[in-house]
């Protein structure tokens, strides 16, 4: 208020403690920190007053700062009340006579600096009418314990004074309990916001439980939101609700995900637009997000729009930068994973990446695996982290075979032991491999551990079995070639193993080709495969021959033209060998063509290759 004080820019804050925690150690830090805050902003010569009805120990002394004590009142009695309101502006009257106007001081009469107990009219009027009000605490107390309300020792906590049973605590308790909110919730909104029952039900309370519903949201949702965030009942519909609601569909939010923030951040709706929530989004924007981005982050962790930008989301995407990330790589962070902006870099982030570094992993690896899997930031290092990376070791691995793993699949360390990988890390030693096998096979293509058995490898193991493949043919192939398991059997494995029997293979020698070189199934027919067999034909060879080739040496089909079969042919024409010949050579010996010039083929006797 201002008008009170002698500056007359000054303002007076005047703030009623009546909650219990006020009066502990923490509530009266925070107490001081708001005082302080209050005055950093308010006009110079502005002063905070504070009254308790507790005794307040250890009280540190602020400037420009009034605490006070004062006691209770009984009700229907007005005399013990204007005894209170006359102990209160005595200590006003003594403890702020310097800073108060001239004029409020002399409104102050004779009786009350003197102990008197002289009050106007007006105030005696309003005394009888505060007293008359409502019940004593004793009374509601009493009240509450009969409704099957289990206060106890908790009813100290719980600030109802003067409230009218019959007029407003019983009628809200019945419209909570109709609301579907149990008794414990009900407790709940009693300790914490307990002035909601002051509120009209018809006029304010109806109305926005009705608006709420209306988003979308259901009955238990409703009792979800009064019981975690009740203030929201006291907001206008108008100015604050609707407003609100209003922007964040503006986002680009529909319909159900509005509902879906509601439900599980409704303390959205009690931000401002102006000075919270437009800064935060288009501070989001402004890392690079787009507004797609936006909209399903706020859809998916709607708690990040309560976030302070100066206090928490800039040091924490400083941090993050920090890492070796680009600004790119940053944005694809907070779209992918938003809830890392909430976790504390002290408690959290700091740890997890020196614990990530301290497997072996590079400066430049671990800001690959945080640009590429953000969410392992969010993972506890004794719950999670630390017990899968033992669980690996556990394997087999090396350090170094476990840092690589981490590096290229970080995802891993998200996987439930129990649920995910010791069942499937069992299914592949069930294939017939052994334990250094399934040691090899994880450290080469730890992707493996994160597939569905029953969606993914059992059906990509049984489809090679169909192709005529024995168990231990299988148990090679997995073991040699790991990533066939990764491929859709629709997409990759069927098209390549009817191009090869395209080719003129029978089923037996397809299943002879897969079994001897695997990473056939790998290869793009149309960036690999086909350009081969073309080049292959290309140097005279029947399409029979070509498929004898391939039914024979079927590794030939790996090999690269510009690095390995066209300078090798290059070579051996190089002897002195027709078109013809070479074509020979290669339908007789396909092999040659996988041999290497510097280390096998120019030390071989030049007469033993042009013999053909």
């Amino acid at each position: 208020m201002y008008g009170v004080l002698r500056d007359p820019e000054a303002a007076l804050f005047v703030e009623y403690d009546g909650y219990w925690r006020h009066a502990e150690e923490g509530g009266m830090a925070l107490d001081a920190a708001k005082n302080a805050a209050l005055l950093a902003y308010a006009p110079q010569g502005s002063y905070v007053l504070r009254i308790n009805h507790a005794a307040l120990e250890d009280v540190q002394p602020q400037e420009n700062v009034l605490w006070v004590t004062v006691g209770t009142w009984r009700r229907g009695d007005h005399t013990s009340l204007l005894a209170t309101l006359e102990d209160l502006m005595r200590q006003i009257f003594v403890g702020m006579r310097g800073v108060l106007r001239g004029s409020v001081l002399r409104q102050q009469t004779p009786g009350v600096e003197n102990g008197g107990g002289a009050f106007s009219i007006r105030a005696r009027e309003f005394s009888i009418s505060a007293a008359a009000q409502g019940n004593s605490t004793e009374e509601i107390g009493r009240f509450l314990a009969m409704r099957g309300y289990d206060i106890g020792e908790h009813w100290n906590k719980v600030v109802l004074v003067s409230l009218s049973i019959e007029e407003q605590l019983d009628p809200m308790l019945l419209w909570l309990e109709e609301q579907g909110l149990s008794k414990v919730q009900i407790q709940k909104v009693l300790a914490g916001q307990p002035r909601i029952f002051r509120l009209n039900i018809e006029d304010t309370l109806k109305p926005t439980a009705d608006w709420i519903l209306g988003l979308g949201l259901s009955q238990a949702q409703l009792a979800k939101i009064v019981t975690g965030f009740p203030q929201i009942l006291g907001c206008s519909i108008e100015q604050n609700l609707q407003p609100t609601t209003d922007w964040i569909l503006g986002l680009g939010l529909s319909q159900a995900q509005l509902a879906k923030v509601v439900a599980g951040f409704p303390q959205v709706l009690g931000y401002s637009i102006e000075q919270n929530l437009k800064p935060t989004a288009d501070w989001i924007l402004g890392l690079g997000l787009s507004q797609a981005q936006l909209a399903k982050l706020v859809a998916g962790f709607p708690q990040i729009l309560g976030y302070s930008i100066e206090h928490n989301l800039k040091p924490t995407t400083d941090w993050i930068l920090g890492l070796g990330l680009s600004q790119a790589q940053l944005a694809k962070v907070v779209a992918g994973f938003p809830q890392v902006l909430g976790c504390s870099i002290e408690q959290n982030l700091q740890p997890t990446t020196d614990w990530i570094l301290g497997l072996g992993l590079s400066q430049a690896q671990l800001a690959k695996v945080v640009a590429g899997h953000p969410q392992i930031m969010g993972y506890s290092i004794e719950q999670n982290l630390k017990p899968t990376a033992d669980w690996i070791l556990g394997l087999g691995l090396s350090q170094a075979q476990l840092a690589k793993v981490v590096a290229s699949k970080p995802q891993v360390l998200g996987c439930s032991i129990e649920q995910n990988l010791k069942p499937t890390a069992d299914w592949i030693l069930g294939l017939g491999l052994s334990q250094a096998q399934l040691a090899k096979v994880v450290a080469g293509f730890p992707h493996v551990l994160g597939y569905s058995i029953e969606q993914n490898l059992k059906p990509t193991a049984d489809w090679i079995l169909g192709l005529g493949l024995s168990q231990a043919q299988l148990a090679k192939v997995v073991t040699g070639f790991p990533h066939v398991l990764g491929y859709s059997i629709e997409q990759n494995l069927k098209p390549t193993a009817d191009w090869i029997l395209g080719l003129g293979l029978s089923q037996a020698q397809l299943a002879k080709v897969v079994a001897g070189f695997p990473h056939v199934l790998g290869c793009s027919i149309e960036q690999n495969l086909k350009p081969t067999a073309d080049w292959i034909l290309g140097l005279g060879l029947s399409q029979a021959q070509l498929a004898k080739v391939v039914a024979g040496h079927p590794q030939i089909m790996g090999y690269s033209i510009e690095q390995n079969l066209k300078p090798t042919a290059d070579w051996i024409l190089g002897l002195g060998l027709s078109q013809a010949q070479l074509a020979k050579v290669v339908a007789g010996f396909p092999q040659v063509l996988g041999c290497s010039i510097e280390q096998n083929l120019q030390p071989t006797t030049v007469g033993s290759l042009a013999w053909a």
